[in-house]
């Protein structure tokens, strides 16, 4: 199954301002943390044409632009998932990215056995971050 992933960009490639995105207490704390004090979307004070960085929000699409000169600021990734577990033939709950970008999955039900644990065990990388049911 293939899905359309779409991942913020830490700033715009075109003006290069500083970009935010996600939980907005996260995105506020991240922003301090960068200096930053005028940040669109968070500050009353900041404008598109007078801010240091700029917020995006929580949810973040293909049709994401920079408030500043509104160029893309997501790279999206066409991602092949697997339709059924790699120990049984049931609907994948939880996906990994292997070394060679290929995706696999299991179960709830595998991935709670000892075999799945074990399988899992035996990978190279973790679950991938974030939302790991195919949409």
């Amino acid at each position: 199954m293939k899905k359309r992933d779409c991942t913020p960009l830490s700033e715009c490639p075109n003006c290069g301002l500083p970009l935010f995105s996600g939980a907005i207490m996260s995105a506020i704390a991240d922003a301090a943390d960068a200096g930053f004090d005028a940040v669109l979307g968070m500050s009353s004070s900041a404008t598109s044409e007078r801010c240091d960085a700029a917020y995006l929000g929580s949810l973040v699409g293909e049709d994401t632009t920079c408030p500043r000169c509104k160029a893309s600021v997501v790279s999206v990734t066409i991602v092949e998932y697997p339709e059924t577990c790699a120990l049984c033939d049931g609907e994948p709950a939880v996906f990994w990215q292997t070394d060679n970008g290929t995706f696999v999955g299991l179960c709830n039900a595998c991935g709670n056995s000892d075999e799945g644990k074990e399988w899992v065990a035996n990978l190279d990388s973790g679950p991938i971050q974030g939302d790991n049911t195919p949409q």
